[in-house]
Order: C-alpha cells, then sequence, then structure tokens
C-alpha cells in the first residue's frame, strides 16, 4: 500500500511542537495565578462569612422572608462567583484548544 504524505509534514509537525512549548510556561503562570486569586477569595471569603450571615439575617427579619430563603441568598452569594470562574476558565480553554486546531 503506498500512501503519499505531504513533503512539509516534519516541518509542521515541529512547528506545532514549538509553539505548544513556548504556550506552557506562560499557562504555568496563569495557573499558579488562578490557584492565588482563589486562595486569597477562600481567605476573604471566610473571614467575611460572619458579617455576610449577619446582613442575610437582617434583610430577612425587614423584608419578612423565611429563613430558608434568604439563608439561600448567602449560600448563593459564594456560589456565584465561582460558577462564574469556572465557566471563565472552561471558555479560555476551548479558546485555547480551537486556536491549536
Amino acid at each position: 500500500m503506498n500512501i503519499e504524505l505531504p513533503r512539509n509534514l516534519a516541518a509542521r509537525a515541529q512547528l506545532r511542537v514549538r509553539l505548544r512549548a513556548e504556550e506552557l510556561p506562560a499557562h504555568n503562570t496563569s495557573r499558579a495565578l488562578l490557584w492565588a486569586i482563589a486562595a486569597v477569595s477562600w481567605v476573604l471569603g471566610l473571614a467575611s462569612a460572619p458579617l455576610v450571615w449577619r446582613g442575610f439575617a437582617w434583610l430577612g427579619s425587614e423584608f419578612n422572608l423565611p429563613d430558608p430563603v434568604w439563608q439561600a441568598g448567602v449560600v448563593l452569594w459564594w456560589l456565584v462567583p465561582g460558577v462564574v470562574a469556572v465557566g471563565a476558565v472552561i471558555l479560555q480553554k476551548r479558546k485555547v484548544e480551537r486556536a491549536a486546531e
């Protein structure tokens, strides 16, 4: 069986390997920055938890909301930013993958 290969196949493969190797250090730096930001976010979240809880409890009492409603607000207060961040990371990863294709 005879298979014809493009003449520049090796050069294209080398170029892709070189480009990917150049991306890796930048990717590791951005990943470390993302972890640092996440750690600071958790520390600040834990430090502010009592204030946020009291604030939502006060709003719940002012507007006569049932306890589960304002407590769900506290949960969403911390979940929504994390979900948005994960979505941004996934979108960025897909963008990089599409650019590599």
